[in-house]
């Protein structure tokens, strides 16, 4: 009798037909996290992480402990409204910048687990000056220990970016000056036990004009990617060569494998400014003052595998405008890419945009824009940062909102796309079969289930 009851739904379904698709997209709508008091001027959302049901937001412009002291919030996704945790510490003051960068990782040595949240702090002082710091606290925001950069001086950055994989910390430190005072950059390599950190190598860029090494960080458990996107414009440079960009990729021992480019390399691109590795395969790379379709439009480049013969595929949308800073930040899960473009004009001025790519065929799905959101969108700048946990929940930062910033984790609210390409179609129907998902959530596979499925396939999942 089970069996037959079982069956039941199934066969409703395949009696009916489904033989077009759907003109769907991607799902994903902003849920808004804010500040609990409010503040001049905090950066929220400037930086950002997640793991589980909790997303931490880095506010390194918050003035509660001084001037851009900075502060890390961490939410709890599920109640949304409630008073976040902060993280901070007594010795954050003004100008440390707490919350720049942060990383987020549940890591594990022999017997011993332990979910670290590991935040930079970009301006703090050191033994030689602020040379910068870098915090870390356990899951219930109790600080852990700091580390600062052996031999560092005073406007290192130590701490402007973090990577975390395995037993390991990469620190990223990109105001580091060469002997011609340029800031040349350098990144520190930190072994990692539940005990005690060890600092075991520096690592630097190998190529003549690569700059600001040290700036992005990112990291999976197979090898680590390490940004350096030039010279800022407006600052002193020996040529514009050195505001290309490239990237580093090292394998888990801090050997290097690649140094990466733009297979067309542009003056004033930034091309490593941001970057991401998916957990299994993918990657990406940003590139914001690109200007091959228009001034500063910006780009990002995706490799499925790097093997030294590999050319990316670019992706940069038609309707780019100048100055949106088309990846200026980015994330990637096993099935999306999230390209930011904080300076995009859609919602307002500045008011910021996020793209998600199909990952399988690099195929835009769509752009999220805080339009329909409270407040004056003008200088949002929605997609200042990135970060994922899984294929339905992706964070967002809005670093200009209100002067004060603001935070969002966007949901992907269509639970029938099961290969997540964003269409409705025969494999979605095959999926749902082979899956029995309990979509309605009353703890059986029914008619109810088939019900709500046939209506949201009808209606697109809206």
């Amino acid at each position: 009798m089970m069996r037959y009851q079982r069956m039941l739904p199934i066969l409703t379904l395949a009696s009916v037909s489904l033989n077009s698709t759907a003109n769907a997209q991607a799902w994903f709508e902003p849920l808004p996290f804010t500040l609990p008091v409010a503040a001049d001027f905090s950066g929220l959302g400037a930086s950002s992480g997640m793991f589980g049901d909790r997303v931490y937001f880095g506010a390194p412009g918050t003035n509660a402990l001084g001037t851009a002291a900075g502060t890390v919030y961490g939410y709890d996704m599920d109640a949304p409204m409630s008073a976040p945790l902060q993280l901070s510490h007594p010795d954050i003051d003004s100008g440390d910048r707490f919350g720049a960068a942060l990383a987020v990782r549940d890591w594990s040595y022999g017997d011993g687990n332990r979910l670290s949240v590991v935040v930079g702090a970009p301006g703090d002082e050191g033994p030689n000056g602020d040379q910068g710091r870098v915090y870390f606290f356990d899951y219930d925001t109790s600080f852990m220990y700091t580390l600062t950069a052996p031999n560092g001086q005073a406007g290192d950055e130590f701490g402007s970016a973090i990577g975390v994989f395995e037993v390991a910390v990469v620190v990223g430190s990109p105001a580091v000056s060469d002997d011609n005072g340029y800031p040349k950059g350098e990144a520190h390599y930190y072994t990692q036990t539940p005990d005690d950190v060890t600092h075991s190598m520096v690592l630097e860029p190998q190529n003549t004009f690569d700059f600001s090494f040290g700036a992005s960080i990112s990291s999976n458990r197979y090898r680590f990617l390490i940004g350096a996107p030039g010279i800022p414009d407006g600052s002193p440079m020996p040529n514009l060569l050195s505001t290309r960009g490239a990237a580093y990729l090292y394998d888990p021992s801090g050997q290097l494998i690649t140094r990466l480019t733009a297979p067309i390399r542009t003056n004033h691109a930034h091309f490593g400014a941001s970057i991401a590795q998916g957990d299994r395969f993918g990657t990406v790379i940003g590139a914001p003052g690109d200007s091959f379709s228009s001034d500063n439009a910006g780009a990002a480049y995706f490799w499925d595998e790097i093997d030294g013969q590999s050319v990316p595929v670019t992706l940069a949308p038609s309707e780019l405008d100048p100055d949106d800073r088309f990846g200026h930040a980015l994330a990637i899960n096993d099935n999306f890419i999230f390209v930011g473009a904080p300076g995009d004009d859609d919602a307002g001025q500045n008011a910021g945009a996020v793209y998600v790519f199909s990952i399988e065929t690099q195929q835009l799905m769509q752009k999220i824009t805080p339009e329909g959101l409270s407040g004056d969108l003008s200088e949002v700048r929605f997609g200042s940062s990135i970060s994922v946990f899984d294929d339905d929940r992706v964070a967002v930062g809005a670093e200009g909102f209100n002067g004060v910033g603001q935070t969002y984790v966007l949901e992907n609210t269509c639970a029938i796309d099961f290969d997540y390409n964003g269409v409705l179609d025969f494999f979605d129907v095959s999926g749902f079969i082979v899956i029995e998902p309990d979509l309605n959530l009353d703890g059986q596979f029914n008619f109810f289930d088939v019900s709500l499925f046939l209506q949201l396939y009808s209606s697109s999942c809206n």
